[in-house]
């Protein structure tokens, strides 16, 4: 590697890195999303997984000391035939593939499809439809090295749906960048990455080809392969044809039964929530204080002084272990979170302290509820009452009590923006949700700031936002303006949870109508493709009309469950997800009758 390329390889890339990886993972998201959409889905699974990877400096090195990158083909489509002119590298800037995305399919005419449709053309631009045709043409897909993989460019800043569905901030950063993108089967996949192992590494490293006769038997392994993926497709047709298999959509069936309701549950014009309500904020009221008790909440200490055996946390958690270990198991992330141990009616204040989330998931959490506390003949939910049946005030409580916080959008168009929650969250897994929710972190805004409400929950919640929505939050004009539409509703006690608070907002999207916000949800959104292990927060969204709206808040039966086949996401609704709406067609002056 010449010095001067190789100093100059080195600054770019540590340069551009980030804009790297940021190009491959919102390409990763477009292009499974895109590759979905194009089909009417069955019972089959389509999409196996998809992926992305910067190149390292250590293997740029070594494909130019290789010869990889000696001559680069710049295409030129300046008329109807396309002009190829071979120029010699000169910058980093050229190497075609630094960053890569790839979808990985189940099936081969799934891809062929996909690669060969005009759609390619729109949704990534005029090189990716070029780029194709130089892979041995854009129906084949073959490899040199015997395998079926399709290659093609994109780059950032063509006139294409990827790039219109960037935030203008991510235009500004990846425009002109390129990004190879690969689609092949699951079959093809295992193949080709072996094959990048023994074969392509072997000539970067030593420079030189394999023997003619192992390039052969590649050669024969990768025909055997597309031979399997041949009869995988004959087995699929045939099992399509089959009366008992042939694949279908499965019919949504959503189930809905109201809870039992008490004195306490909070009543609305003639409808009932399994909440009791502390504070209903009104319009041009001021928001609760914050006020701050430093010391760590010891949830066993809590314990032993009612009567509890020792060591509490670390005695339920195994026995959640044994008892429970689906749903202890999604637990997977303990962070530091506000546990409210006082509310004071009169001035309006939370008093909050420092507590783990994992205290939650021993006291609080649904699944903990019904187990006995040791050395006590009582279940939690029950030492959380007081002898009338009544929540203990928090000061009282023995319970984690760690603050969660809520929030309904409503977008430009008028549709109120509804989730279903993914299989693998912690809490009402699978059914129809908010547009963000989860629990307010310890280490918020306000840790560094002003301990304000404003800065520290209202912060909390514009957080969530942009994780689970995929909404911008982070540019400051954007966020201002956010905070300037964010509207408190309430502070309430949740009954399925013995009484864990919890906070509700609600934010009107002038912007953006639904379909460019569920837009930018699929790119920036974790939703498609696991990360670090863990199923994706939301499986889908929807935006409701206002009439579905009502029916929720409604909690008839027979609406609810008609307004959830309506909307084809999720298969229950949320008592939390009922409140929030309420409390925001309060807001709105709306009549939910």
């Amino acid at each position: 590697m010449e010095p001067k390329f190789e100093q100059e390889a080195q600054q770019y890339l540590l340069a551009h890195y980030q804009a790297y990886e940021k190009l491959g993972r919102l390409m990763m998201q477009f292009m499974a999303w895109k590759f979905l959409d194009h089909f009417d889905q069955g019972s089959l699974p389509i999409l196996q997984n998809a992926e992305y990877r910067v190149k390292s400096f250590k293997s740029i090195r070594l494909n130019v000391e290789a010869g990889t990158y000696d001559r680069l083909k710049v295409i030129q489509l300046n008329s109807e035939t396309e002009k190829y002119e071979w120029v010699p590298l000169s910058e980093a800037a050229q190497i075609p593939d630094l960053v890569g995305a790839r979808i990985i399919a189940y099936f081969e005419d799934d891809l062929y499809e996909f690669v060969t449709s005009e759609r390619i053309f729109e949704l990534f631009g005029s090189t990716a439809q070029a780029t194709l045709e130089l892979f041995g043409g854009i129906g084949s897909g073959i490899k040199s090295e015997g395998y079926k993989s399709w290659h093609f460019e994109a780059v950032a800043g063509e006139e294409c749906l990827f790039w219109s569905s960037l935030r203008d901030y991510d235009r500004k950063a990846l425009y002109g960048l390129k990004c190879e993108n690969q689609i092949r089967t699951v079959i093809q996949h295992a193949f080709g990455e072996t094959n990048h192992e023994l074969n392509y590494k072997y000539k970067l490293y030593t420079k030189s080809e394999l023997p003619d006769d192992v390039q052969e038997s590649w050669r024969s392994a990768g025909e055997t392969l597309q031979n399997v993926d041949t009869v995988i497709l004959d087995l699929k047709s045939a099992w399509g044809k089959h009366d008992s298999f042939k694949a279908k959509k499965m019919e949504h069936k959503p189930t809905y039964k109201p809870p039992v309701y008490d004195s306490s549950s909070w009543n609305w014009s003639g409808f009932k929530f399994h909440y009791k309500v502390l504070y209903l904020h009104e319009v041009g009221a001021t928001l609760p204080n914050v006020l701050v008790f430093d010391n760590l909440f010891n949830i066993n200490e809590k314990m032993e002084a009612i009567g509890g055996e020792g060591n509490y946390k670390n005695r339920m958690w195994k026995h959640l272990e044994q008892t429970k270990p689906e749903e202890i198991s999604k637990v997977d992330y303990d962070s530091m979170v506000p546990r409210v141990c006082g509310w004071d009616e009169s001035t309006k204040s939370i008093t909050v302290q420092p507590a783990f989330y994992s205290d939650q998931a021993v006291s609080n959490h649904q699944w903990a509820l019904d187990e006995k506390v040791f050395g006590i003949d009582k279940k939690l939910r029950e030492i959380a009452l007081d002898d009338d049946g009544q929540f203990l005030t928090f000061d009282q409580s023995p319970l984690s009590n760690t603050l969660g916080a809520a929030i309904v959008m409503r977008t430009r168009d008028g549709k109120w923006v509804l989730s279903h929650r993914g299989a693998g969250v912690a809490f009402d897994a699978g059914k129809l949700g908010l547009s963000a929710s989860g629990a307010v972190e310890w280490n918020e805004l306000g840790q560094w700031g002003e301990k304000s409400f404003e800065d520290w929950f209202g912060g909390g919640i514009i957080r969530e936002l942009g994780e689970e929505l995929g909404v911008d939050t982070l540019a400051d004009d954007i966020r201002s303006s956010i905070w300037n539409r964010l509207v408190f509703l309430g502070f309430a006690r949740e009954q399925a949870r013995a009484g864990k608070p919890q906070l509700f907002f609600f934010i009107d999207e002038t912007e953006r109508d639904f379909d460019d916000l569920k837009e930018m949800w699929r790119i920036y959104a974790d939703n498609v493709v696991k990360k670090q292990g863990q199923l994706p927060e939301f499986k889908d969204i929807c935006g409701a009309t206002t009439e579905q709206v009502l029916a929720i808040v409604s909690g008839d039966q027979d609406r609810v469950i008609n307004a959830l086949v309506e909307l084809g996401i999720g298969d229950n609704v949320s008592e939390e997800t009922r409140l929030n709406l309420a409390l925001a067609v309060r807001y709105l002056g709306l009549d939910p009758r």
